[in-house]
């Protein structure tokens, strides 16, 4: 995994950090920006992971991060949560985890994007929301490139990045990785505009700030 740059090195448009409802096989959840505060939910979660998903997401052999490499994603700048309301009490309540962050070996044309979905909670459609989400964020941030560096090149990866643009696999002596070229559209991917919670003509929040 390429070590993570901070991406507010471009400006960040306001609807990159609004929250927005998910509603999964009946569960509402909610997608915001994850905080250090949900560390002990991501462990929790990261635990409930299985070997394989964990591979998918890591360079680590199966395993996962440590607590203070979740700590430091967490606070990177475009890191994001899908968690069921606080209301539910208790740990786990985080399902899934997102983040954007500067790509060291494409400039700042590129973000890297990834994703992990707890597995319980898989082929639900979150792996594939969140990656349009993430497009999107990446497009109003002025990025024109996803870049994914799974530990374990699975068919799902490929379907979610192809969702998003033209994808290339790419092979160096360090392994393979996908790169995908953003499609016009992929701020329509932004999860605030997909459920009603921002529109279109709302541009003050597609502008970027510092």
């Amino acid at each position: 995994m390429p070590r993570s740059q901070t991406s507010a090195e471009q400006p960040i448009p306001a609807a990159a950090r609004m929250p927005w409802s998910l509603r999964v096989e009946g569960v509402s959840t909610v997608v915001r920006p994850g905080t250090a505060s949900d560390l002990a939910d991501v462990a929790v979660m990261h635990h409930r992971c299985s070997a394989r998903t964990l591979l998918g997401r890591y360079q680590l052999g199966g395993r996962a991060p440590s607590i203070l490499a979740m700590d430091r994603m967490l606070r990177e700048p475009l890191s994001y949560v899908v968690a069921r309301p606080a209301s539910t009490g208790g740990t786990g309540a985080v399902l899934a985890t997102a983040m954007l962050c500067a790509d060291p070996n494409y400039g700042p044309q590129a973000v890297t994007a990834s994703v992990l979905v707890q597995d319980s909670w898989q082929r639900l459609g979150i792996g594939t929301e969140l990656m349009l989400h993430l497009a999107g964020v990446a497009a109003a941030c002025g990025h024109r490139e996803l870049v994914a560096y799974p530990g374990l090149m699975s068919e799902a990866t490929r379907r979610l990045v192809t969702r998003v643009g033209t994808t290339r696999l790419i092979e160096t002596a360090d392994g393979v990785h996908l790169r995908t070229t953003l499609a016009p559209y992929a701020t329509a991917g932004l999860g605030p505009l997909r459920t009603g919670a921002l529109c279109d003509g709302d541009e003050m929040f597609l502008r970027r700030s510092g």
